[in-house]
């Protein structure tokens, strides 16, 4: 009988353009092997797997370290290109503020007030159950978050089109909702899945549906 002993889930940019997830999953063999199932999730009800079977202990530690690296080069070359953009942005926002004439955040939530908009959206995160919430455009040009109960959850707080922030809502004792000092970085490339992962390293994910 085969028992499962490891259970991965990852997200990977492809083409910078899609955003696929990858599932990875060892299981022992009777002899002390290993097979390797590298499961690609294409859409909600459609999977890719490949099995790489029977590995020793040696082939796939060979196998997921190489990955393992190649996932550090990658986000050190990511990190170096974010880390010249936030200097970039600091300067010009710098420049805006020597002047007194910065009114970036007003400006995009008045261009944006109704970009987040959408028939609902979809939120999890690692191990929970999918979420289905409605938009709610407010007075603010701000897009709100509510759940099937029709209680506030989040907040959009945008950057960007693709470049957002969730600040998160929480009941009171009043019997109401509140505004939170919880706030998540989301990113995305298509303006749809947004991803982001908080400060104790929970992964969350918001995706903008279509209908």
């Amino acid at each position: 009988m085969k028992n499962t002993i490891l259970i991965l889930s990852l997200f990977f940019v492809c083409n910078l353009s899609a955003q696929i997830e990858y599932n990875f999953e060892i299981q022992t063999n009777p002899d002390s092997t290993f097979n390797l199932l590298v499961i690609e999730q294409l859409s909600d009800d459609r999977s890719k797997i490949d099995k790489y079977a029977n590995m020793d202990t040696t082939a796939i530690q060979a196998r997921l370290y190489s990955d393992i690296n190649a996932a550090y080069e990658r986000i050190a070359r990511i990190n170096r290109q974010i880390d010249d953009q936030v200097s970039l942005r600091n300067q010009l926002i710098s420049a805006l503020n020597s002047q007194g004439i910065n009114d970036y955040v007003l400006n995009t939530r008045e261009r944006l007030d109704s970009f987040y908009m959408a028939p609902s959206w979809a939120y999890r995160t690692a191990g929970d159950t999918l979420q289905v919430l409605t938009p709610q455009l407010m007075a603010n040009n701000l897009t709100r978050l509510k759940n099937q109960a029709n209680e506030p959850v989040f907040l959009i707080l945008p950057n960007s089109p693709n470049n957002i922030k969730i600040r998160f809502y929480e009941a009171n004792d009043s019997g109401g909702f509140q505004l939170t000092d919880r706030i998540v970085d989301l990113y995305s490339n298509d303006s749809r899945v947004y991803v982001g992962t908080d400060a104790d390293g929970l992964r969350h994910v918001f995706v903008k549906r279509r209908q």
